[in-house]
């Protein structure tokens, strides 16, 4: 419990801050974000966590690292701080010069772990790949501002009762071998879904027992593989919807929270009724998008005259985007902080998700 709530008020701190200019610099990051969640959080003394700590050796002495971690005065790991906000994919190069430096320190020997930080974005980095050389990826991520419970319980392993070098390593490395296998599933998916391979479509025509036996020929396939594709991309999306309706609350638990304005309901039913099938989807593809961050009920669809509006709170002032799709075009608005809208054009409804960033951007300031 006093994890949680400790964990809480660091969050607590970090959503009172500025989401495009934060005012904590790196000084006041590092005291009052970092120091705090390995002292309050994480168990860890004042005098274990030390900084400025020397992570050089011979003529390397003057480089120092932010935070060095200790236990029984043994170092456990090195910690790299940004200022909140300003955590970028460069600054991992002084985070790897600083890990080698001190792995050729001998009290270091044991200290396998770096992590680079801005307060609310953590970094965890190993040299599972080559030893004393940091890894270009990072083993774990955390942003505590959106941690998930199962990220916090991972998190709980590097509290001082609970750190053990070792099966964090293991683990880590277990964790690795799967994405590794995970990612290239993914990508055979991927293919598959862009372009059904010859393989796949003769392994699905004869499990449905669509056409069994006979000669499956290239020219036999390239006419299946667009039916194909299509009746697995409609599964996807079947699949998105089914998910996103076991997310709303039950008729029931609904009515008893509150009862919605009946001329609201009613307008609402009207515009969802105009709305066309890829505004549907590109709608579930947003709530897809934003649902780590913000509750799915806070997100809502009106259908206009010449574009549909995604809002917060079904409110039209809380815009975060607008789609302009017609029968020969694809276009999505996204709002920036200060309510500017950038248009792009979509070659196909997937292309929302190469958008991401602007969008969780845009809902930023409504969570």
């Amino acid at each position: 419990m006093e994890f949680e709530q400790q964990f809480e008020a660091i969050v607590n701190l970090i959503k009172s801050q500025d989401p495009v200019s934060p005012s904590l610099n790196e000084n006041n990051t590092r005291e009052w974000l970092v120091r705090r969640l390995f002292e309050t959080c994480l168990g860890f003394s004042v005098t274990e966590v030390r900084g400025e700590y020397d992570a050089g050796w011979e003529k390397q002495k003057a480089e120092k690292v932010d935070y060095a971690i200790f236990r029984d005065d043994q170092p456990l790991m090195i910690i790299e701080c940004k200022a909140l906000g300003n955590l970028l994919p460069e600054h991992r190069g002084q985070l790897s010069s600083y890990f080698g430096a001190t792995r050729q320190k001998d009290e270091f020997q044991h200290a396998r772990i770096a992590i680079i930080t801005d307060g609310n974005q953590y970094l965890f980095y190993s040299d599972f790949n080559k030893r004393n050389v940091l890894d270009e990826k990072p083993y774990f991520e955390i942003e505590l501002k959106n941690a998930s419970f199962e990220k916090r319980q991972q998190l709980l392993q590097y509290t001082k009762n609970n750190f053990d070098t070792k099966s964090i390593l293991e683990a880590a490395k277990a964790e690795i071998a799967r994405q590794r296998l995970s990612l290239r599933v993914q990508n055979y998916l991927q293919r598959e879904f862009e372009s059904p391979s010859h393989e796949l479509i003769i392994r699905i025509m004869e499990s449905i027992k669509y056409a069994s036996g006979g000669n499956w020929t290239a020219n036999r396939t390239d006419q299946l593989r667009p039916l194909v594709k299509e009746a697995m991309n409609e599964f996807i999306v079947n699949q998105a919807k089914s998910k996103l309706d076991s997310l709303s609350p039950s008729d029931d638990l609904a009515n008893r929270v509150s009862r919605p304005n009946p001329e609201l309901v009613s307008e609402r039913q009207a515009s969802l009724a105009k709305t066309s099938e890829n505004e549907m989807e590109a709608y579930i593809s947003i709530k897809l998008i934003l649902r780590q961050i913000i509750d799915t009920k806070r997100i809502f669809m009106r259908d206009g005259e010449t574009y549909c509006a995604i809002i917060i709170d079904d409110n039209n002032r809380n815009k975060v985007a607008r789609l302009y799709f017609t029968d020969t075009r694809l276009r999505l608005g996204i709002f920036d902080q200060n309510d500017v809208e950038t248009r792009f054009d979509l070659t196909s409804l997937d292309d929302i998700f190469k958008h991401e960033s602007q969008l969780r951007l845009a809902v930023a300031k409504y969570v």
